[in-house]
């Protein structure tokens, strides 16, 4: 029950609007000669390693699930499995540097979500088929986590060149993560007893996903380097950006929860005559004491979670295709390394469009499309990074994004 609570917290969550995993389409990386603009983006992105769209919709909307679907998502088990989704909502304003100003200066305000959980193949395998499996065997749940969590910030930074530096202040409307370093369960060849163990912790601030409700706040430092790739080329605009957001520290309130989970407990049953009286718990006293962690309510400092992501963009002025490509990487998150490659199309002065193929983040391997225009003052791109999702049961993952740039001057 826990397991598909977690899975309908992260659905919920993604289904609002979720933070798009690659950087193909930000029309911040295409206002050429512009000196002053507003910038608007918001992102969506839900996806799982494992998990088909069928299977995650019948267990968050409710339904039978098939004896079919249970073996195609089992199929796709790898010896750790990540499901999760972010979201990102930005507002900001721009002004560069200009010829005889030394620094230019951004403002933003920015909202985000993210929820995610990564879990064994065992645990899948416990949860959706019984522990018959495992007869003298252990159920292995290390490495088993989740997070959760509600952020709003305002972030203002200086620019000069090809340099961006930004301090944020960030509220923690809520923040969850938890992590099982090592644990499992073993069960006896006559599956008569059971022996639990786990080592972890997790950390809850007790907030309440509301957005103006804090439960505790941040600082962070923000770093992001723009360089063309052949300087000496005038025809080229191509450059990497190279970025590090996110790095600086949380001060959780006085009434965030540390639970402290280090168990080792040997199980053998419940005494037939503890059933009948309702007067006692059925469990045993120090079954119960055992299986509940230990709390500790105290204000927490600790590390945000960062982010780290290079991207290449651009290309020949007078070429007709760019290619594209980037790594990105979050901590703290259920988040694996993001690697994506593809190639867009100028089909004529306004209307560019392209496709992308991704490994990593919450999904495996994924192929994203993007379309983009520019008219006038205006730019407006939009994408999904996986295409195959809104059209099949099998796929993985399903999101789309918007980007949008007024240009003032």
């Amino acid at each position: 029950m826990m397991f598909k609570k977690i899975y309908g917290i992260i659905f919920f969550i993604s289904s609002s609007s979720i933070f798009g995993q690659v950087l193909n389409n930000n029309t911040l990386f295409y206002k050429e000669k512009a000196h002053e603009y507003f910038h608007f983006q918001t992102e969506n992105y839900f996806g799982s390693t494992q998990l088909p769209m069928d299977f995650t919709n019948t267990l968050i909307k409710g339904g039978h699930i098939t004896t079919e679907m249970k073996d195609n998502a089992s199929n796709r088990l790898n010896k750790l499995n990540r499901i999760g989704g972010e979201y990102i909502g930005q507002f900001s304003y721009y002004r560069l540097p200009d010829l005889c100003g030394k620094f230019g200066y951004y403002i933003s305000g920015i909202t985000q979500r993210s929820a995610g959980a990564q879990y064994t193949d065992d645990l899948f395998t416990t949860v959706f088929y019984g522990n018959h499996s495992f007869i003298n065997d252990t159920i292995n749940l290390t490495q088993t986590g989740m997070h959760n969590r509600l952020y709003n910030s305002i972030q203002f930074g200086l620019i000069r060149e090809q340099f961006k530096f930004g301090i944020s202040y960030i509220s923690i409307q809520n923040e969850m993560n938890g992590l099982i370093q090592n644990g499992g369960i073993y069960t006896s060849p006559n599956a008569t007893q059971l022996n639990a163990y786990s080592d972890g912790q997790l950390i809850s601030s007790n907030g309440s996903n509301k957005y103006f409700q804090q439960s505790g706040w941040g600082f962070a430092f923000n770093f992001e380097f723009t360089n063309k790739i052949n300087v000496l080329d005038s025809n080229s605009n191509a450059r990497i950006v190279a970025g590090l957001n996110g790095v600086g520290l949380q001060f959780l309130g006085a009434n965030s929860s540390t639970y402290l989970i280090d168990t080792n407990y040997f199980f053998q049953g419940i005494e037939i005559q503890s059933i009948s009286d309702f007067s006692q718990s059925v469990l045993p006293s120090n079954l119960a004491d055992s299986l509940s962690p230990e709390q500790v309510n105290k204000a927490r400092i600790g590390a945000l979670p960062f982010e780290l992501y290079i991207h290449k963009t651009g290309g020949k002025l007078h070429s007709k295709i760019h290619s594209l490509y980037g790594i990105r990487y979050r901590s703290q998150s259920n988040y694996s390394t993001l690697i994506y490659l593809g190639a867009e199309y100028h089909i004529n002065n306004n209307w560019t469009a392209g496709s992308i193929l991704s490994y990593g983040g919450y999904s495996k391997l994924q192929l994203g499309t993007h379309l983009r225009v520019q008219k006038e003052k205006f730019i407006i791109g939009i994408n999904t990074n996986n295409l195959i999702g809104w059209f099949s049961k099998n796929g993985n993952g399903i999101g789309i994004n918007l980007s949008a740039c007024y240009i003032l001057k």
